[in-house]
């Protein structure tokens, strides 16, 4: 496999993920919506729904454009790379070297908001709130799983963007 095909195949992957990520967020306002709407008030179904809104609300607005900007990413690195590879990797290694450092952070979230609803649930115990912590503590295991697959595929392609340094 050429590092040309290592590129194009990292950010197919990625604007892929994208749009996966956008897609999944229509159905989860849907499912949001219905349960909204028929779950009695101060129900477990109404605290879960609002999470699951939450999450649609961020999947449809983040992962439309990312998926967009996913797509001039690919064209534009892989001209880029063909037509001018020291510039490329000049800009390349910093930017996974970055990708790499954030990725810490971002499980830290995840895992913000999976404690986030073990301890709504424990301390809610019922109604409203019980759902809220049930639907933060799925989110946060998705995110880790979204996550989890993110990152081996950024590591693959780190390591083959720093082998081109040598």
């Amino acid at each position: 496999m050429t590092f040309l095909d290592h590129l194009r195949t990292y950010y197919a992957g990625e604007r892929s993920g994208a749009l996966l990520l956008g897609i999944v967020g229509v159905p989860l306002l849907a499912i949001a919506m219905l349960v909204w709407r028929t779950s009695l008030p101060a129900s477990v179904g109404r605290g879960l729904a609002i999470p699951l809104l939450l999450f649609g609300l961020f999947s449809v607005s983040v992962g439309f454009p990312l998926a967009y900007a996913g797509q001039k990413r690919l064209e534009e690195n892989s001209r880029q790379y063909m037509e001018h590879r020291e510039e490329f990797l000049a800009r390349e290694i910093p930017h996974m070297e970055g990708v790499r450092a954030r990725w810490l952070y971002v499980r830290i979230v995840w895992t913000l908001i999976a404690a986030s609803g073990i301890v709504t649930i424990f301390a809610a115990r019922k109604g409203t709130w019980l759902g809220v912590g049930a639907g933060l503590l799925l989110l946060g295991a998705i995110g880790h799983l979204l996550e989890a697959v993110s990152y081996e595929r950024n590591e693959r392609y780190t390591t083959e963007v720093l082998e081109l340094k040598r």
